[in-house]
């Protein structure tokens, strides 16, 4: 995104670069800017579906259907296979909502943050993931619910596979959905089918001033700099030490020697914060290049570690499963590790290959 424009690249088998249109599942490296929408203010992105927020406080989504995740109160893909070349759903303003600030999307599901610090939610509910006292297999809502049970001062939502979570003004943070791994943080290790379908504030937590998830895993950002994970470890995207393939860890526990910490971001099985003299630090996968340190061995970082080579003042992330961009504070724009489908944004680069250091990207007029 900039200045309110929006561009994309990568993987398009099911329409998610927004164009309307797809050759099927091919490579797609060229960034290119996308016309049909403008004045974008928040973006939020998944493997399947894109959305944007539009100055007025519109929601645009676009890309997968078949759990009703583009809330347009139906399902339903417009191709009969994701390699099929023809056209995709496009991008189309969400039914209902008018005061949106943020959005972001799980495996397949959507959530959304309104001016007045409410929360909505669409898409798959298996699990209780939308948090609208609802939910169990194959079940979903196509159009807009309202989150029920959370404070009406909520400032920022984050989605995970099949949990969800929102952090309010008075820094405490609420999780729902799944809790296979310990999600909700509450000590808990749930099941795969459990359905935990109201938000339940994390016990153990206060003075939180931002939040990030990963697949299955949840970091907090406290107002002493610290930083708590919890959740799924067998990555080591906690950060709080271990070998092999650790076990969940399911209440919030002190990351391992990261302090002065501004901010924090993940995605998949990966951990990146951001500290106040501008350097960062990052922890979990790093088998396809993820943490950027110029090396995929080792696999996997248990703890935070060195990790973007060559790149400082970083402002903010965009965090993929196995790929990441950094804007810097100049505005310039890096990315880096898996390039699969040129998800990565150079056309020059091999496809299905692992990008150690971050490489500068240029985005056209």
């Amino acid at each position: 995104m900039v200045n309110g424009s929006l561009y994309t690249w990568g993987r398009n088998n099911f329409g998610q670069l927004g164009s309307g249109t797809s050759t099927g599942d091919l490579t797609n490296p060229t960034i290119t800017k996308l016309s049909t929408i403008a004045n974008v203010v928040s973006l939020g992105f998944n493997q399947n579906n894109s959305l944007a927020i539009t100055e007025d406080g519109s929601v645009w989504t676009w890309g997968a259907n078949s759990s009703g995740q583009l809330g347009m109160g139906n399902t339903g893909d417009l191709q009969t296979a994701a390699t099929d070349a023809g056209p995709r759903n496009p991008p189309r303003k969400v039914p209902g909502i008018t005061n949106a600030v943020m959005g972001v999307y799980g495996y397949d599901h959507a959530v959304v943050l309104k001016s007045d610090g409410t929360v909505v939610s669409f898409g798959l509910n298996s699990v209780g993931q939308l948090g609208n006292g609802a939910g169990g297999t194959g079940t979903y809502s196509s159009s807009p619910v309202a989150v029920i049970g959370l404070p009406n001062d909520v400032i920022q939502v984050i989605a995970g596979s099949e949990h969800s979570a929102a952090l309010t003004k008075s820094g405490d943070v609420y999780v729902w959905g799944r809790d296979q791994y310990g999600n909700l943080g509450d000590g808990v290790i749930g099941t795969s089918t459990e359905v935990n379908s109201t938000p339940k504030k994390v016990p153990s937590l206060s003075g939180i001033v931002h939040i990030a998830n990963g697949r299955d895993h949840i970091l907090a950002l406290k107002t002493d700099g610290t930083v708590y994970a919890w959740g799924l470890a067998s990555s080591g995207q906690l950060g709080i030490g271990g070998t092999g393939s650790p076990a969940p860890v399911p209440t919030p526990t002190l990351v391992t020697g990261l302090y002065n910490v501004v901010s924090v971001w993940a995605n998949g099985t990966q951990s990146f914060a951001i500290l106040s003299d501008g350097t960062v630090k990052g922890w979990g996968a790093n088998s396809s290049g993820n943490l950027g340190t110029g090396l995929t061995t080792p696999a996997k970082l248990y703890t935070p570690g060195d990790i973007v080579v060559g790149v400082r003042d970083i402002q903010y992330f965009g965090c993929g499963a196995l790929h990441n961009f950094a804007i810097l504070k100049s505005g310039s724009l890096y990315g880096w590790g898996w390039n699969f489908k040129g998800s990565i944004g150079r056309a020059d680069l091999q496809e299905t290959w692992a990008a150690t250091t971050p490489i500068y990207l240029t985005i056209p007029d």
